[in-house]
């Protein structure tokens, strides 16, 4: 049964490499499970700042006076511009749906080619296709694919493109690439432009001193745009802001600058990207690719960033560094990685260096654990104890893993693979909806600043209403110190006492929040709307107040406030 099981996938394999339509055909299946896995949603997470800027942009008439909308100016990307005409005609999540689509396609087309350039092996990169089905996370536990359209997802398979394009020498057409999409998303192809320029420095292009400045010419034409955007801003901020980063971690973004917080998630994912790292440099004691002297100048290129964060966080808190957070390299640190394993291990079997069933069991964790410390235990237990027993063992402890994470990120929400092209029509959903269709544009709103988590929408999100402050503001705080100060005396009159208990657990702050949020009493909330001018107060069920109702459902009531 093992051996029928390589079989078909080598055939598989031979017939993917050699059939433009059954490879198609597999990108589009790949792309669809991950679908199922993953889920799609419009206007959660980060689509909470990208989809009312978007509105903003396409109707400057709407969230009059609110000053969350000046953080555009600073936002350096030209990627939501191009849907402001499908935002005006009414076709805008069907639109953003078919392009999330094809990013993951595209992704999986470049992560076939890419293994295949790096290891001229067709089984390894058919492989590589199914492992990145099953999501996987590295630091700070961002996964390959996310479950919404944003321009960091969509740029990914054209970096994946552009660093197979340097790997064939086709380097003026890389770095123009990567000039193109600085336009988009400049965080990301940050990392890829320093990736290569640590292997140029090493070893390709310092004798070619023409070749690199070239290179950087055309990288700079490509990126012209959102150059001048940016430093007709604002220049490079090298200073130090402490109380800035202080806040921005312990208020949500923790998991991105300290990778050694005694906390379970946190340091999970820090060993787990560690595992990725050292297990990659081990691999090669036995198995290189033609390209490994390229590979390992990447990663050597993504442990300094790395290494860079961790200085930043512990002891010089650059604006510069903190704002790119450059933990997110890890993406390309588990790509890299995971292609190499993959190859690896099929590089085993064919040496007979390990049986078939071992193999099967060594790609049945690496498919189904989005963990690869579990694959790099497997594999030491399989090399200490090479036995049919332990391999059972090791199945069974897979199973009751994956179990737990799944038990465990359902019940914290943080997966929830449903499909939603259209905002999901909920309560908050409808009560949003009802103020923009019976409200004047102008409105302000008092609504609890809790209401946004991994699948909720936002205030600003369907209601195309300004509101006092929200927590989801801190996402576009992080890149914009300037705008704390305002954000915080906000925050703290709706939330009051909460600031001081943020400790960058996000589930603890999202409790602290709402309980501040409603220990506020009816002579709160009215002096509170004297203050900002607010009309309307949202608050959710059963918290009542002895104003007008205006509107409510199963969840929510809407007041009207009236001075």
């Amino acid at each position: 049964m093992i051996a029928s099981l390589t079989s078909i996938i080598n055939k598989s394999a031979e017939k993917v490499l050699h059939s433009f339509f059954w490879r198609q055909l597999f990108f589009i299946l790949a792309t669809g499970l991950t679908l199922g896995l993953m889920g799609y949603y419009f206007g959660t997470f980060d689509q909470v700042s990208h989809i009312p800027f978007l509105k903003k942009l396409a109707d400057p008439s709407l969230y009059p006076n609110d000053r969350f909308f000046d953080l555009q100016k600073t936002h350096y990307s030209y990627f939501w511009l191009f849907f402001i005409p499908f935002f005006k005609v009414g076709i805008l999540e069907p639109i953003m749906f078919v392009i999330y689509l094809f990013t993951v396609y595209f992704t999986f087309w470049n992560i076939y080619y890419l293994s295949f350039t790096l290891f001229n092996n067709k089984t390894a990169a058919f492989l590589s296709v199914i492992v990145f089905i099953f999501p996987h996370v590295g630091f700070a536990g961002f996964p390959v694919f996310e479950f919404s359209l944003i321009n960091r997802t969509f740029v990914l398979p054209f970096l994946l493109l552009a660093i197979n394009l340097y790997l064939q020498k086709r380097y003026y057409l890389s770095f123009f690439l990567l000039g193109l999409l600085y336009n988009l998303h400049v965080i990301s192809v940050n990392f890829v432009i320093f990736m290569l320029i640590v292997d140029s420095l090493k070893q390709r292009f310092i004798k070619n001193k023409a070749t690199v400045i070239l290179n950087c010419i055309l990288f700079i034409i490509a990126a012209l745009p959102v150059f001048l955007w940016k430093f007709g801003q604002s220049p490079i901020d090298l200073t130090v802001k402490p109380e800035w980063f202080s806040l921005i971690s312990r208020g949500a973004f923790k998991h991105l600058f300290y990778y050694f917080e005694i906390t379970p998630p946190t340091f999970l994912l820090t060993i787990n990207g560690v595992a990725t790292i050292v297990f990659y440099f081990l691999s090669q004691k036995e198995f290189k690719s033609k390209y490994q002297q390229i590979l390992n100048n990447f990663m050597v290129g993504a442990i300094i960033v790395l290494f860079a964060q961790l200085l930043a966080t512990y002891f010089y808190p650059a604006v510069i560094i903190i704002q790119s957070q450059i933990v997110r390299i890890g993406i390309f640190v588990l790509i890299i990685g995971y292609l190499q394993f993959i190859a690896y291990f099929n590089w085993l079997y064919y040496e007979k260096k390990i049986s078939a069933i071992a193999l099967i069991t060594l790609l049945s964790v690496i498919f189904f654990s989005p963990l690869f410390i579990l694959t790099l235990v497997t594999w030491l237990l399989m090399r200490k104890f090479p036995t049919v027993t332990v391999i059972k063992v090791v199945l069974v402890l897979l199973f009751l893993s994956d179990f737990t994470i799944i038990l465990v990120l359902s019940k914290l929400g943080i997966w929830r693979p449903q499909i939603h092209v259209y905002p999901e029509k909920n309560d908050n959903y409808r009560v949003q909806q009802w103020v923009k269709n019976n409200t004047d544009k102008s409105a302000f709103f008092i609504v609890p600043p809790s209401l946004w988590w991994f699948y909720d929408l936002d205030w600003r999100v369907i209601s195309e209403r300004s509101t006092v402050v929200t927590w989801s503001e801190l996402l576009e705080a992080a890149f914009t110190p300037e705008y704390i100060p305002y954000w915080y005396s906000r925050f703290n009159d709706l939330a009051p006492g909460t600031l001081e208990k943020f400790n960058g657990d996000v589930i603890n702050n999202f409790k602290v929040m709402e309980n501040a949020y409603y220990s506020l009493d009816q002579s709160d909330f009215y002096r509170l709307s004297q203050k900002y001018q607010t009309q309307f107060l949202l608050v959710e069920k059963p918290h009542y107040y002895n104003f007008p109702i205006v509107y409510q459902n199963n969840s929510f009531i809407l007041y009207q406030l009236r001075h």
